[in-house]
């Protein structure tokens, strides 16, 4: 697994509402390991810990929190994760004061596999690791949104520094963030996730994200206050930006969507509602799953899962300006780069005219008969009035096989062949003719 996938898959479930446990009485005390406990801006440091190595029956994972400065003006600096012993650096970034204090925390999360909840319980907390950031220059480290209120379903625009993205360098800066519930800008105590950010590429290639204000798996996000954590994936360690409030202060169609599949049919139609006076540009998604290897991430791909959104959803690549918007525009189907040894995800962009009432769809042949499918699509510009669709998606499968019937003729009865005339009877005398 690449660094940044790794990186992205242990912050994204980072700082999420999540119980708490006891400790057995009789276990040994678990501990940290800090590879430095002090640094200047651009240092990498690196946390294990003990006592948190995953079972039979449970996923188990460290959850490192890096927050600088004194209550009440703490802030989260920088987060990361450690899964097995495979652990991620985060960096000292220059946007913090290096006279104010800072300090490490870091928590046992577990996922049981038999669980009906899919939220983590925490085991434990481990003692905190006071960190001395050292002065010392280097980039600029800003993230700027164009806006902090916006709707849900709308997306805000989050320009970055110290993030530049070079699409031909697989190592390249990865801009990312996270939308949590509560304004605790120090992390410790926010919610849910209901937002992310996204990486978005504009014509010269510069990094920015786009922060997509819509609930994971259709869910409504209340109006209130928010709070977004930017950062950005360096190939020497995980990067913070400081943390963001955000206001949603009312809501838009964005959840008026579906794609739909029959089966034995390799079409698919995505329609949606609410868009009105607006174009509809998306992206449907496909990869044919019937020839795949059989391990777990396949079998959850294939059964078209909410958490396999998130997996293809590294395809997408930015839709509302970056290549899967200017293909859209142009109307051309391409291939989207592999998901590590994952065959091509098959990528069919488009734009839809809605109806006055705001209603669209619009239809396409996949080509395959057994795969998975998900689709993007954005009303109008998200950044500015329009909004983001959320994310939808299915299965393509086969027509069920029938079984063969054997059908056996009726008994028939030998045709009997007429019986021969009996012989005419000879009349005596003889003929007379006339004339």
């Amino acid at each position: 697994m690449s660094h940044r996938v790794r990186s992205v898959l242990l912050a994204a479930g980072l700082l999420a509402p999540i119980a708490v446990v006891a400790l057995p009485a009789d276990a040994a005390p678990p501990a940290l390991t800090v590879s430095v406990t002090a640094g200047a801006p651009g240092t990498a440091v690196t946390v294990t810990g003990t006592g948190c190595s995953s079972t039979d029956d449970a996923d188990r994972s460290i959850e490192i929190s890096f927050i600088s400065g004194t209550a009440p003006n703490e802030r989260l600096a920088g987060q990361t994760g450690s899964y097995d012993g495979d652990t991620y650096p985060f960096l000292v970034p220059t946007w913090i004061d290096p006279a104010q204090p800072a300090v490490i925390e870091a928590r046992c999360v577990s996922y049981d596999y038999d669980s009906d909840s899919d939220d983590p319980v925490v085991l434990f907390s481990y003692d905190p690791v006071p960190f001395d950031v050292l002065p010392g220059g280097g980039p600029a480290q800003t993230a700027t949104l164009s806006r902090t209120t916006a709707k849900a379903g709308q997306a805000i625009r989050v320009d970055v520094t110290d993030c530049a993205v070079d699409l031909d360098d697989e190592d390249s800066p990865f801009p990312s963030g996270i939308l949590y519930a509560g304004s605790d800008l120090s992390g410790r105590t926010l919610g849910s996730q209901v937002g992310y950010a996204e990486p978005g590429f504009d014509e010269q290639g510069a990094g920015d994200a786009y922060l997509l204000l819509v609930g994971f798996d259709g869910t409504p996000i209340p109006q209130g206050t928010y709070t977004f954590v930017p950062g950005c994936t360096k190939a020497d360690g995980q990067l913070g930006y400081e943390p963001q409030l955000v206001t949603v202060d009312g809501t838009t169609a964005y959840d008026s969507i579906a794609l739909t599949t029959t089966k034995g049919s390799s079409t698919v139609t995505l329609s949606g509602a609410g868009c009105v006076d607006q174009p509809v540009d998306y992206v449907i998604l496909a990869l044919d799953t019937s020839e795949l290897p059989d391990f777990p991430i396949i079998d959850e791909l294939a059964s078209g899962s909410g958490a396999n959104a998130r997996i293809l959803h590294t395809t997408r690549h930015g839709l509302a300006a970056g290549p899967a918007a200017r293909a859209a525009r142009s109307g051309s189907t391409r291939a989207a780069e592999p998901v590590g040894d994952l065959p091509q995800v098959i990528q069919h962009p488009g734009t839809a005219v809605p109806a006055a009432d705001g209603s669209w769809s619009a239809s396409w042949d996949t080509g395959i008969h057994e795969g998975a499918v998900l689709a993007y699509a954005t009303c109008g510009d998200p950044v500015g009035d329009g909004f983001s669709y959320d994310v939808v998606e299915g299965t393509i499968e086969p027509a069920e096989a029938t079984t063969p019937t054997t059908v056996v003729p009726a008994p028939t009865t030998p045709a009997t062949a007429p019986a021969a005339p009996a012989p005419a009877t000879a009349v005596p005398g003889r003929p007379t003719y006339a004339g």
